[in-house]
């Protein structure tokens, strides 16, 4: 059930306008807020013409909505989300965490992730330099 409340409030963050640059949050980074790895939250984040709203992203390990918004106005952005073998986001990664596309129709992608400790890489396949990187404590 806290996964299709978690699931439901993305949805709905989905028809309000584009929030302002470099906004990116999940819901345990708001202050006083215990997390709870086992409880699905939401994670949002942006896509404009210049590429991704925020460079890095951190967020504590646990089950993630992962809502990746594209308002960058492009049609259909592959996308890639990675698990990096060390702190960096070059090179090959270690593990593909998911793949999708963010179509213009619906100008998102929506993903139920597990983040793990560590470093993960996301990206537009066809951009090369709109990367997010994801660090999880």
């Amino acid at each position: 059930m806290k996964w299709r409340t978690a699931w439901a409030a993305l949805c709905l963050w989905a028809l309000l306008p584009a929030p302002p640059p470099g906004w990116a949050q999940s819901a345990s980074s708001r202050p006083n807020r215990v997390h709870n790895p086992n409880v699905p939250e939401a994670l949002t984040i942006v896509i404009r013409p210049e590429g991704f709203a925020q460079k890095v992203v951190r967020v504590p390990r646990g089950i993630y909505a992962l809502g990746v918004f594209n308002r960058s106005g492009l049609d259909d952005l592959a996308l890639e989300l990675d698990r990096m073998p060390g702190r960096t986001i070059e090179g090959p990664a270690a593990e593909r965490v998911s793949t999708g596309v963010a179509a213009k129709r619906t100008a998102r992608w929506l993903r139920r992730v597990t983040l793990t400790p560590g470093t993960h890489r996301l990206r537009v396949s066809n951009r090369p330099a709109w990367v997010c990187t994801i660090e999880v404590r």
